[in-house]
Formats: structure tokens, C-alpha cells, sequence
């Protein structure tokens, strides 16, 4: 999602939102289910948790890994990366 790669977490909740329907109408439950749970724990996270809610307007919930605009990713997505890359020949010895 480009909300996501440009840190707009109001876009990324809102087009989040508009998919929902879709996500019926493909019938991918788990998404269906799920999506909309989580986007009412995230907006009650300014009531509730004020210090993730001011963390994620502050846009924490993503990470760039270099200078170049337009290049976030969220922040699971960044630590795959990482570990793939750790797991290649000569990265971690000894882990698994």
C-alpha cells in the first residue's frame, strides 16, 4: 500500500476500511473477520493506551531503511528482511 511506503497511517486505516467489502466478497473470511476487530482496537488505542497511539502518530508502526523517499515498510515486514539476510551463507552460525 502506498500509505504504508509514503508513513500515512490515516490513509493506511481509512483504504484498510474501504477493503473490508472486498474481503467478504472473495470470501476471505479470516480478513473479513479480523480486519475490522483491529481497526477498533487501533482507534481505541487514543483513549486507552495514550503512548502507542502518540507512538503511531509520531509513525512508528513503519521503518526506512535508507534516505530514499517513498521506500518505508512496516515494521514485521523490515525484520524478515533482516533475518532473511542473516540467514544466508555466513549470517547467524550456530541458530536456526
Amino acid at each position: 500500500m502506498s500509505s504504508c511506503r509514503s508513513d500515512d497511517r490515516k490513509g493506511y486505516l481509512t483504504a484498510l476500511e474501504k477493503f473490508i467489502k472486498f474481503f467478504f466478497a472473495h470470501d476471505l473470511l479470516n480478513y473479513s473477520r479480523l480486519i475490522p476487530v483491529t481497526l477498533a482496537r487501533i482507534n481505541s488505542l487514543e483513549k486507552d493506551d495514550r503512548a502507542t497511539w502518540e507512538a503511531l502518530e509520531s509513525g512508528d508502526f513503519v521503518m526506512s531503511k535508507s534516505k530514499v523517499p517513498f521506500t518505508c515498510l512496516f515494521t514485521h515486514q523490515a525484520l524478515e528482511q533482516e533475518i532473511k539476510g542473516l540467514k544466508r551463507h555466513g549470517g547467524i552460525v550456530g541458530l536456526s
